[in-house]
Formats: structure tokens, sequence, C-alpha cells
């Protein structure tokens, strides 16, 4: 199989993956999160050192990022740390939904630098801009569940936290990349898919901390390579066309 009908293989099982999910979240209704009575002293606390975590990353990540969809992704990271913090201490509407737009930003980030790094760049574009008008569209759906109803519909949510996932089931993650490896990948949607389980369990162990550790691990990776140490999967398929012309010259 070449290069290119693998990353078409990718994206058709990618796009197939998001329409049988979107079907899914709109059969199975509205997601509503249940209402927590307290927090417990050290979940707060420790919510509090998962945003400031992924400021510290998000910050240093910007500043090694080797590619615009990277430091795309780092940004929102910052931004996502940034809501968190100011939600600790703010709880009104709007912080929620600012934490609802940032966080749905950020996995689409994730999901696009991905792309970028394994496919195509054009790709990475269409899913980075995709996914903000996905999360703007998801936190006003949720905005208006909860002036409405009294509880924000999270399906939209959901399904861009899922992103990330469904480019694992899709065999993304193994295609050649630049800056990451598959095992790199398997340790930061691992960690990803913890942070997804304690939000459905509401574990002791808050989301900022592991999505911190996520974010730390890709920062630590992407900043470890030089981008002229490798080539693009484009510029790899030109040379060996290349060489394969000047050979048969011959």
């Amino acid at each position: 199989m070449t290069p290119h009908l693998h990353h078409r293989c990718v994206l058709a099982l990618l796009a197939s993956m998001i329409l049988a999910l979107c079907i899914g979240l709109l059969a199975w209704g509205p997601v509503v999160p249940r209402p927590v009575p307290h927090a417990p002293r050290f979940t707060a606390l420790s919510t509090l050192l998962g945003a400031f975590v992924m400021c510290v990353t998000g910050w240093w990540g910007v500043r090694r990022a080797p590619a615009p969809a990277w430091s795309m992704f780092f940004v929102t990271v910052v931004l996502t740390g940034l809501m968190l913090a100011i939600h600790h201490w703010q709880h009104g509407v709007a912080v929620q939904v600012a934490v609802h737009l940032c966080t749905g930003w950020m996995w689409a980030a994730l999901s696009a630098a991905l792309l970028a790094e394994r496919v195509r760049e054009r790709w990475a574009r269409v899913t980075l801009l995709a996914g903000f008008m996905l999360a703007a569209a998801s936190a006003a759906h949720w905005l208006v569940g909860q002036l409405v109803d009294g509880q924000g519909d999270l399906r939209g949510q959901l399904l861009l936290q899922s992103l990330p996932l469904l480019l694992l089931a899709a065999g993304a993650v193994q295609l050649p990349g630049r800056w990451t490896g598959p095992r790199d990948w398997h340790v930061v949607l691992a960690l990803h898919a913890l942070a997804l389980l304690v939000q459905a369990l509401r574990g002791g162990v808050p989301q900022p901390l592991l999505w911190g550790a996520a974010a730390m691990w890709l920062a630590y990776r992407v900043g470890g390579v030089a981008p002229a140490m490798s080539l693009s999967h484009d510029d790899a398929g030109a040379s060996s066309h290349a060489s394969t012309s000047l050979t048969t010259s011959r």
C-alpha cells in the first residue's frame, strides 16, 4: 500500500467513525453532568495545581514547537489552563462557557497537530477550522440549555474530546511522524482516556493534572528533534521519485 493510499484510508475511516459517533450522540439524547454537592478540598487544590501545570507546560511548548500546528495546540493549552484557574475562583456562566470553548479548541488543535505531522498540512487546517467552529457551536448549545433548562448539553464537548481517540482507532498514530512516535501518542491518549474515565466516575484525581502531564510529554518530545533532521512525507516521496527517475535514466 502506497503512503498516499494509506493516508486516504485513515481519513475515510476517521470520517466514518465521526459520522457514526454523531449519529449515536443524536440518538442518545442530551448528556448532562451529574450534580456534585461539594468538591473535596484535595480535588479543588489539585485542579488549581493542574491548571498551573497546563499554563507552564503550554508556554514551554510554544517556545519549543517545531511547526505552527503544534504552536496552536500549546496556545490552547495555556488558554485552557487560565480558564480553569479562573473557574476555580469564579463559577459564573460566562466562565463556564469559556472553559468549554477552550477545552474544545484544545482537543481540536491536538487532532490537527497529529494530522499535520502524520498526514498532510491541509487536512490539519481543515480539522482545526472545523474543530474551532464545532467548539464554538458546542459552547453556544451548552449555554442555551443552561439558560433555558438549567442543564447544559455536553454532546458537542464529548465529540471533541473523542477526536484524538478516534484518530488512534483510525490508525493515524501508526503513520510515520516527524517529531513523535506511536509510543508517545499511546502515552498521551492513555492519559486522555484516563481523564475521561475520571470525569465519568468523579474520581479524586482531577482532569487538569492528567491533561498537563500529557501536554508536558508532548512538549518534551516535539522539541527534542530539530525539524531539519527529518523530511516530511511529501518531501520524502518527492526525493524517492527523483532518485527512481535518476536510476531509470541511467
